[in-house]
């Protein structure tokens, strides 16, 4: 293609063109015009690759549908192996329901247990390559359409038939639920009377709700055979155990359930002349029913501290209960919880494992007296809490007396009460205290320090102008420490 471009006075060329490239610049220049000479190139191309932002989302596209898939596979593996171990576990369960149908009647029971009988209640076994654990339950049912041992008249024969349970459990296989398969077994005669008792086992909570699932055993090593038995309450929290040997103060029970406390019956002993609840009895013909009472364990953290606050380690006290396991008729308390217990180098402690109760401390050794508690003991402690208290301590001086005084109807401290105590010359007068903003005061208490042990009695008086006035001339200070409590009633 060739340009011509007028030219005036001096030869002069400008060529712009897109996509065009000069090859000559005024290869000839005649007259009054240039001649240039160019040739045309077509575009380039433009060759687009993949970003790193592209990259990155493909890949993780890629990746996301890879988990997919993989987990989609694992799911389907991991429930036809799961369908698998049910399988298995399912005809294991009935090949066990099966041996005991074949067994005589007589020896359908469980070896230690009621029914006596030649069955195993646990054991483990390996079916297609899983190892199962296999529990086996078989009670005496007392069916009430021909009358109960506790109705009126009784059921002579209580055992009117055999329940038994199965219970198969896999520990290492994966989403696998316990399978519990159930029959019953009946003799082939009319029953007859055995001569034997029944015993009934109701389990509660704090709040008189029963404990479903809690683990109940009875053990009679009178027996022959000797029972040891081990099952669970039903729903109700019942557990009957029918057509046992009568025997007198023969059967000692046990209740417990994992995160609860525990209660059981006692035998009598020189230490426990007079168990609450003693072992139980069952007379022929009869039912003994025993009741329980457990719930959630609970914890309380104690501080062991100076009346200014600052901490005291390795102060011994003892904290123990109301509840009493013995001694309520003939002899001295024997509490359910009673534990001497010494705080750490930082004055810190923690008690676990403590059923619910009202719990109380007391200084133990010859270092520290107890001059209050935050919060006041007695303290209620709730089923399933972790609790926290203080516990205030002064050396023994020789002898001290821990004065408190709470409302008589409400039980909460009173502040403010001038309490006097006098013996002869001796006379001193405090105010119960009010809790500090810090709460190193123990609120509605006083502590006299410095007392004798023995001698005469001391007079207490205590005046506060919304309650009357209480004179007890008896304050006998026997002991290095001791603790009075005094219940105000209003004017």
């Amino acid at each position: 293609m060739f340009l011509s471009l007028q030219q005036s006075r001096a030869p002069k060329l400008t060529c712009r063109m897109s996509h065009v490239r000069v090859t000559r610049l005024c290869a000839s220049c005649t007259r009054s015009h240039v001649t240039c000479h160019v040739s045309y190139v077509p575009p380039l191309k433009f060759q687009r690759g993949f970003t790193l932002v592209e990259t990155l989302v493909a890949a993780s596209i890629l990746a996301i549908l890879a988990v997919a898939i993989y987990l989609s596979f694992s799911t389907v593996i991991g429930a036809t192996v799961a369908s698998r171990a049910k399988v298995a576990a399912t005809l294991l369960a009935n090949e066990q329901l099966e041996v005991m149908r074949n067994l005589p009647y007589s020896e359908v029971g469980l070896v230690g247990g009621v029914p006596a009988g030649v069955v195993t209640r646990e054991t483990e076994v390996v079916r297609d390559g899983y190892t199962f654990a296999v529990v086996t339950a078989i009670r005496n049912i007392d069916d009430p359409y021909d009358g109960t041992i506790e109705s009126s008249p009784a059921d002579t024969a209580p055992a009117d038939y055999k329940l038994a349970q199965v219970t198969i459990t896999c520990a290492k296989c994966a989403d696998f639920a316990p399978v519990e398969l159930a029959t019953t077994l009946a003799p082939l005669g009319v029953e007859g009377e055995s001569g034997n008792g029944a015993l009934f086992v109701r389990v509660i909570d704090a709040a008189g709700e029963p404990v479903s699932g809690a683990t109940v055993r009875i053990v009679n090593g009178e027996a022959f055979p000797a029972i040891d038995i081990t099952d669970i309450t039903d729903l109700n929290g019942r557990y009957q155990l029918v057509d046992v040997p009568p025997g007198e103060l023969a059967y000692m029970v046990t209740v417990s359930k994992s995160g609860y406390s525990s209660d059981i019956t006692h035998a009598p002993s020189l230490e426990n002349p007079d168990p609450v609840l003693p072992p139980a009895t069952v007379a022929a013909g009869q039912g003994t029913s025993l009741g329980f009472s457990i719930d959630k364990t609970s914890a309380i953290s104690v501080n062991t501290l100076l009346e200014d606050c600052s901490v005291v380690g390795l102060a011994d006290f003892s904290l123990w209960g109301e509840k009493l396991i013995g001694g309520e008729a003939e002899s001295e308390p024997v509490y359910k919880y009673l534990s001497e217990l010494v705080a750490d180098g930082n004055g810190s402690l923690v008690v676990g494992l403590l059923e619910w109760d009202i719990y109380r401390v007391r200084p133990e050794g010859l270092t520290y007296n107890i001059v209050g508690t935050t919060p006041a003991f007695p303290f209620a402690l709730a089923p399933g809490t972790n609790a926290s208290a203080r516990v205030l301590v002064r050396a023994q001086n020789p002898a001290g007396l821990l004065v408190r005084v709470r409302d008589l109807g409400a039980g909460t401290p009173v502040a403010d009460a001038e309490i006097t105590l006098a013996r002869g010359l001796f006379s001193v007068s405090e105010y119960s205290t009010t809790t500090s903003q810090g709460g190193c005061e123990p609120e509605g208490s006083v502590y006299f320090a410095g007392l004798e042990s023995g001698g005469s009695p001391y007079e207490l008086t205590i005046v506060h102008p919304s309650y009357q006035t209480i004179v007890d001339d008896s304050i006998v200070v026997d002991t290095p420490w001791q603790e009075v409590v005094f219940s105000l009633s209003p004017q």
